[in-house]
Parts: structure tokens; C-alpha cells; sequence
């Protein structure tokens, strides 16, 4: 529970325009949970308004990829699904080396 209230209170200070202090709060998580896509994503965004556009595009990709994994499990794991998911990921990133818009490119929600 406790990582949870720290995940909020980041965001809340993320929202707060405070996202240096998210971003070390988001690191620290995301070493215990490093398939978290909501940190990857909270993450990607405060990297995003610091000016670190390829780190936060990393970031980004990687929550992309950590949802993908977890919504395709069990029944939902199947060869086609995967080929769209990261067909699509792999037209983010394409997109971003084109542009260099990281909110453009993908969604972080």
C-alpha cells in the first residue's frame, strides 16, 4: 500500500509542475516494479517536460511494452495479437525518430 501512496503523491506533484521530484519518486519504484506501465508512463512524461525527449521516448516504449505483455496473457496470448501490438509500437518509435514529438507519437494513458 504504501507504494501506492508514494506512486500518488508523485503524481500529485508531478501535476504540480514538481517533476524532478516525481521522477526520483518514479525511478525508485519502478527498481521493485519494473513492469509497472503506469510508472514507465508517469515516468516518460515528467522525463518528456524536462526537456529529455530519448530518455522519456525510451520510457515510453517501455510502458507501451510492459501493457502489451500484461494485457496478453492466458486465452489473449496469441501470435496475431503480439505482431499488432508491436507492429504498432515499433510505428511509435518510427514516428518519433521522424517528428521528435514524443506526445504525438504515442499515448501515455
Amino acid at each position: 500500500m504504501s507504494e501506492w501512496k508514494s506512486f500518488l503523491k508523485a503524481r500529485i506533484a508531478q501535476e504540480q509542475g514538481e517533476d524532478e521530484d516525481a521522477l526520483k519518486t518514479f525511478d525508485k519504484l519502478l527498481r521493485s516494479n519494473p513492469t509497472d506501465p503506469h510508472l514507465h508512463a508517469s515516468r516518460s512524461f515528467a522525463l518528456e517536460r524536462l526537456g529529455r525527449n530519448d530518455e522519456a521516448a525510451s520510457s515510453r516504449i517501455a510502458s507501451v511494452y510492459s501493457a502489451l505483455g500484461a494485457n496478453l496473457v492466458g486465452e489473449a496470448d496469441n501470435p496475431r495479437e503480439w505482431t499488432k501490438g508491436l507492429q504498432g509500437l515499433a510505428k511509435g518509435i518510427e514516428g518519433f525518430e521522424k517528428s521528435g514529438n514524443l506526445s504525438a507519437t504515442f499515448v501515455a494513458w
